[in-house]
């Protein structure tokens, strides 16, 4: 009977000590005994509050996420200009000197039927023609061209003045440096066309030869009708049309 008594006061006691040992417990951690139980959660929650919550990562095709009123954002970097073609080479400078003496009415070029023959003007020179025919456009050379094309050959005349301008141009200290293209006579009009190295604007003695190129013995009674030199990417090219005259009434 006796030891039943103690065995019951040694479970009361130890009942008694458990909860103090508790209480004192809670204490020294810093809550109560009622918050002990609660402390693994608030353990949790402290981590939880330190480290800030995982940001979910955004689902595939979904609309960025708007950026806070006041952020400052980077600006995105502007595209790069298309990259642009290389120029194309300047074309070579041309420098004309055009002398003319023909007569101002207008030259009608389309409306004709009759004979023509034509005269190779070479490629810088056959543009300019066509291009004034194609417009319309009064432009001596062209003219006296297509007038001299429209002409039947005098050949009684025509060849002693076609050998007489070659021997004449081949012996000039100006023009015996050029290449003569063509010398063409008809029934009234020659034109003779010229190539060379020489540029106009750089060589005085061609400006000089074109101011006296009226007052030079042409033969078979020619005259200056209208002259042009070009300057071309290999130097320059001139075209002269002369101009027979009319025979003395009896």
């Amino acid at each position: 009977m006796v030891k039943k008594f103690w065995i019951a006061i040694a479970l009361v006691a130890g009942v008694v000590l458990g909860l103090l040992l508790g209480s004192h417990g809670a204490h020294l951690l810093g809550f109560s005994t009622g918050e002990a139980a609660d402390w693994p959660r608030r353990q949790i929650a402290a981590e939880h509050a330190a480290t800030g919550p995982a940001t979910p990562a955004a689902a595939p095709g979904a609309a960025p996420a708007a950026v806070p009123r006041g952020a400052v954002t980077e600006p995105a970097p502007a595209p790069a200009p298309p990259a642009q073609p290389p120029a194309a080479p300047a074309p070579p400078a041309s420098v004309s000197f055009i002398i003319e003496n023909a007569e101002t009415e207008r030259f009608d070029y389309a409306n004709y039927s009759g004979y023509s023959l034509p005269v190779d003007a070479g490629p810088l020179f056959g543009a300019q023609i066509a291009e004034s025919i194609r417009d319309g456009r009064r432009d001596t050379v062209a003219q006296e061209h297509v007038k001299l094309e429209r002409e039947m050959r005098d050949d009684s005349w025509s060849f002693p003045v076609e050998a007489e301008l070659h021997n004449m141009l081949a012996v000039d200290p100006v023009m015996g440096r050029f290449k003569v293209e063509h010398v063409e006579c008809r029934a009234t009009l020659c034109e003779v066309r010229v190539s060379g190295r020489d540029r106009p604007e750089q060589a005085d003695d061609i400006n000089q030869w074109l101011s006296d190129m009226h007052r030079l013995p042409w033969p078979g009674g020619l005259t200056v009708g209208s002259a042009v030199f070009a300057a071309t990417e290999g130097g320059s090219e001139g075209m002269l049309m002369l101009r027979r005259q009319a025979a003395p009434p009896d």
